[in-house]
């Protein structure tokens, strides 16, 4: 595509652009911009003590995130209402803007043809221009930066959209946990590639060998102060000795004797200072590893039930049943080796002696989580750091 008809595209979805931020300052749904601020902090002086970069992101964020009172983004409502007012080529470029991407990108090539950008987060690259032009792309990508930013596509290439912020020189590995939180967070964005996803499940399943191999069982519970240190030999065992299908490790099929080993990149907060005493490290072949927080107190009011009617032990129960984080495979594996007393532990907890796990459990956690061997995403994401080893 030549660089005239690339102009010519970003000042289209710059017209497009400044038409959704006009039609999200009238005066119907501006309010609710107010009221996802409201929401975002307790202070009722938030919104004032925003910057004008703070502003832009998150009126960005109002416009393609936020749900309106019906249900709709306004991004959304602009194409169902303003028929009229769009042009058909206007239009298809804002149905496309539903594919509206965030992540953590970093910079490996940039010219006036475009900044080529693999986001960490989903392990794809991206041909993406600056919204002001693309004489200014270069200048903005800056090769071997990174970029958190949030990214629309027009045609064959995309744009940034709203306020982009570049990490300092030397703050790659504050990049990389960022990306690692996102894709956490929001797995949806980890996975836009299917194909990531179903190496992903298989990988899950390849842990969860590894895992009962290392510690002849699938679960472990330790100290918070203990978790790191039992990853560690975890992720050492699953790289150097275990062996998969193939008969290879890990670190064969890279080529290496013996791979050396990083602590895992994923954010583990302090869990000592916030009063945690226990946390399970888990290994299920369909979601992968899961965090159990306070797994140890959940394993003793399994072992008397009685426990869990009332206290913190049945605070615990309960959080289990609720708390979507928590997944349904923390309880079903203690069905595998006991259904009657779980049974009795979630009837005290919920205060219903009749409950019954085979009959009334799917209604109990369906409402709150996946129940099953199929959820949508793993529990645990990290995501593949290896072309940045030298960050670390």
């Amino acid at each position: 595509m030549k660089p005239d008809s690339i102009d010519s595209l970003l000042e289209q979805a710059a017209s497009l652009k400044k038409k959704l931020v006009e039609f999200g300052r009238k005066p119907s749904i501006f309010p609710h911009f107010q009221e996802m601020l409201w929401n975002m902090s307790d202070d009722i002086n938030f919104s004032t003590s925003l910057s004008q970069a703070e502003q832009i992101v998150h009126f960005d964020t109002f416009l393609f995130e936020w749900k309106l009172p019906n249900g709709d983004t306004v991004r959304n409502r602009l194409w169902k209402t303003q028929t009229k007012a769009l042009s058909p080529e206007e239009r298809e470029m804002l149905a496309g803007w539903e594919d509206r991407i965030e992540g953590v990108f970093h910079v490996e090539n940039s010219d006036n043809n475009g900044a080529i950008c693999y986001n960490i987060v989903d392990g794809l690259s991206y041909r993406i221009f600056s919204n002001v032009g693309a004489s200014k792309t270069k200048l903005f990508f800056k090769k071997d930066s990174f970029i958190y930013m949030k990214i629309v596509p027009v045609k064959d290439i995309w744009v940034l959209s709203g306020h982009a912020n570049p990490f300092p020189d030397g703050r790659a590995k504050q990049a990389i946990a960022i990306a690692q939180e996102i894709a956490q967070n929001k797995p949806e964005l980890a996975f836009r590639d299917p194909n990531r996803l179903q190496a992903t499940w298989r990988e899950s399943e390849n842990l969860a060998r590894a895992f009962e191999e290392c510690f002849s069982s699938d679960i472990v519970v330790v100290k918070p102060a203990e978790l790191a240190d039992i990853m560690l030999r975890f992720f050492d065992y699953h790289t150097n000795t275990f062996r998969g299908t193939d008969g290879k490790t890990v670190a064969e099929r890279a080529g290496m004797t013996d791979a050396p080993i990083q602590a895992p990149p994923i954010d583990l907060l302090d869990m000592t200072e916030v009063g945690i005493r226990s946390v399970g490290l888990f290994a299920h072949p369909k979601q992968g590893l899961c965090f159990l927080i306070e797994y140890a107190t959940i394993l003793e009011a399994f072992e008397k039930p009685q426990k869990a009617s009332r206290g913190h032990h049945r605070r615990l129960v309960l959080e289990y049943i609720e708390e979507p984080s928590a997944p349904a495979a923390a309880l079903e594996r203690l069905a595998n080796e006991d259904v009657s007393r779980l049974s009795k532990m979630i009837g005290n907890a919920i205060k219903r002696p009749d409950f019954d796990w085979a009959r009334d459990h799917v209604a109990l956690l369906s409402p709150h989580k996946p129940v099953g061997d199929s959820p949508a995403y793993p529990q645990m994401i990290i995501i593949d750091t290896s072309r940045f080893e030298k960050y670390f």
